[in-house]
């Protein structure tokens, strides 16, 4: 709990001992690894801080006319675009702020922590303290903007590079699929950039 409060202060850039009141607005869930805490088409009721493990959001990519036309058994393609580890949050956001059908699904990446928040207890937090509403707007353009300016490196090298830096001591603990799906690159290009450095 100690951590959570002083992660959470932090994120709202107030001092912990300002911040308990907020606790009773939270539950505290322990999820196994790859748990589907959301579903894309349903409305995300809830905002997951990370206290420990990791989450990720993905969609998947359904036009898959010119792939259907070279293998006819191709499948949806899953397309990460959110990787949260610890003392971060993640949630559908349109979904959540306007309490509509989403578009991604979220799931644990290993086995995690988190403390959850209601649309309705989310509400009558950011009465509370409304810097907390404010942060959450501003810190997902945040990750928005890290986002598009990663995948703007032309070279698949520069976005993993970029990746490490912002996530350090993330690489061995997820999937080099879910990377390279991150990173907008296919599995063996993720692969052989990590040979060719050793």
């Amino acid at each position: 709990m100690e951590k959570f409060i002083n992660g959470l202060a932090e994120f709202v850039g107030m001092a912990p001992e300002h911040f308990e009141a907020a606790i009773p607005f939270f539950t505290k869930v322990r999820v196994p690894a790859k748990k589907l805490l959301l579903t894309a088409g349903d409305v995300a009721s809830c905002l997951w801080f990370v206290e420990t493990g990791v989450l990720r959001a993905y969609y998947l990519e359904q036009d898959l006319t010119l792939i259907k036309a070279l293998d006819g058994n191709a499948q949806p393609v899953e397309i990460t675009t959110w990787i949260v580890p610890a003392f971060g949050f993640l949630t559908d956001i349109s979904s959540f702020l306007y309490q509509k059908p989403g578009h991604y699904h979220i799931e644990t990446l290993e086995p995690s922590t988190l403390y959850q928040l209601s649309f309705q207890n989310y509400k009558e937090l950011a009465a509370l303290y409304p810097e907390m509403g404010h942060l959450t707007h501003e810190r997902t353009f945040e990750l928005m903007d890290m986002r598009v300016r990663m995948c703007g490196l032309r070279s698949a090298a520069d976005r993993l590079a970029f990746f490490e830096n912002q996530y350090p001591g993330i690489t061995g603990r997820i999937s080099v699929n879910i990377q390279a799906s991150y990173l907008n690159i296919t599995a063996s290009t993720l692969s052989r950039i990590r040979n060719q450095r050793k």
